[in-house]
Parts: structure tokens; sequence; C-alpha cells
């Protein structure tokens, strides 16, 4: 995940094509192979995570190191005034990051790409505007 961020967020100026290019690869693991599997972290930490502390701690890790790499790409975008301020950095890193779980349930339970990419393209206007 580290890497796939990295790249994609090295990539374009604009936040949308950043965003998208990022949730974008996500959809191409998430749906992979001969069975959509998801995000196997998300998928499958967080029904342990309540009854195991190292595995809770992790996925924690995680959602933050997420959350910060999302939030300063925000702020970037507010400070060059490439979208609204309205909304802070922090809550739409949040609500980016739950695109991510969304997905990954979804492509779990067997959603298809079409409906996916919809979906990824519809927030990301949102988180955006």
């Amino acid at each position: 995940m580290e890497a796939a961020y990295a790249h994609s967020m090295l990539g374009s100026n604009d936040i949308r094509d950043r965003l998208t290019d990022f949730y974008t690869g996500a959809l191409a693991v998430y749906l992979g192979g001969e069975q959509a599997k998801g995000c196997m972290i998300m998928s499958t930490a967080v029904s342990t995570a309540t009854f195991h502390r190292a595995i809770q701690r992790d996925l924690m890790k995680l959602i933050t190191s997420l959350d910060d790499k999302f939030t300063e790409q925000f702020q970037q975008a507010i400070d060059a005034q490439e979208i609204s301020s309205s909304i802070s950095a922090e809550n739409r890193a949040m609500v980016a990051q739950s695109l991510l779980h969304s997905m990954s349930i979804r492509a779990r339970a067997g959603d298809n790409q079409s409906r996916l990419t919809r979906l990824l393209e519809s927030v990301v206007e949102m988180i955006t505007s």
C-alpha cells in the first residue's frame, strides 16, 4: 500500500488525478486474481483486532499512517487553492480512507469493477469539491 500510495501521489499535479490513480490501483489489487479478495488487512485484521492487541495496534498504525498521508495531500491542495478550505484536510482524509474500506468490502462481497469505479469517481469528486 505504501509503495502504491507513493507512486500515485507523485504523479499529476491535480489532486483528483492523483487520488483516482491511487484508488484505481487499489481496485486492481482488490479485484485481481481468480477471486476478488479485497484488502487483506481491512478484510481480515478488522475482525481479529478486538481480541488481539498486536493486530489492533498494527491496524491503528496503518489507519493513522494513511490518514496522515491523505491529510498532507489535502492540506497541500487547500494551500494551493486547488480545493476549498470549507472542509478540513483531516476530515477529507478520513473520508478518503473510508473509500478504501468500502471498496475492499464490496470487492470481497462480489461487487463489480464498473460499480466500484463509479463509486471511486463519485467519492473523489465529493472530497475534492
